[in-house]
């Protein structure tokens, strides 16, 4: 495989590859250690956030929910209502995961509450998650193994980063129910 592919196939694109090392540099240099101190008794509900609501926190919320954690998500610039990314849909139903119910909340439409922990999907999201809400935040990516602090948006790149992103959320995910305590079977949670 070219360079270019692998590149494509594992950090979606150059920037990605870039944003990524640039996020792994700065975990290993301490930057989101708080983002690692989640008190995990007092977490009722996660809530996944990214860009649009149709990709990684549309997956990421229905793979939780698989998991039997009470989950939501919105996108920082979704509008309300859109269906999940046609190729996120295809590339979830192959791992058992249905997107076809989702609608893509905004942040404005968001409603979150106590016991929420906001689940970023990069460090750049953070700071305009911090004027949407109050509520405890971390980057899912610091959960998965290995830790992947940066996940680059998958809408428009290749399916086998849609792949590598989901195997992300997947590992992360897991991770997450292992560690939370509060388990319950998903019902419909809205926002």
């Amino acid at each position: 495989m070219a360079a270019s592919q692998t590149i494509q196939a594992r950090y979606g694109r150059r920037v990605g590859w870039v944003r990524h090392h640039a996020a792994r540099t700065l975990d290993r240099l301490g930057a989101f250690a708080r983002l690692r101190s989640v008190r995990w008794d007092d977490v009722e509900r996660l809530v996944f956030v990214c860009q649009g609501n149709i990709c990684r926190s549309a997956y990421a919320d229905a793979r939780a929910r698989l998991a039997g954690l009470r989950s939501a998500s919105f996108g920082l610039s979704a509008r309300d209502g859109d269906c999940a990314n046609a190729v996120a849909h295809a590339r979830a139903a192959v791992r058992g995961v249905d997107l076809s119910a989702h609608r893509a909340t905004s942040a404005s439409a968001a409603l979150v509450r106590g016991g929420d922990l906001l689940i970023a999907m990069e460090a750049g999201q953070l700071r305009p998650l911090a004027q949407v809400a109050t509520a405890p935040t971390t980057l899912l990516g610091l959960w998965a193994t290995p830790p992947r602090p940066h996940l680059e948006d998958p809408y428009g790149l290749s399916l086998e980063y849609f792949d590598t992103c989901f195997d992300v959320i997947d590992s992360a995910v897991e991770h997450i129910a292992r560690l939370t305590s509060r388990r319950s079977v998903p019902q419909s949670e809205g926002n």
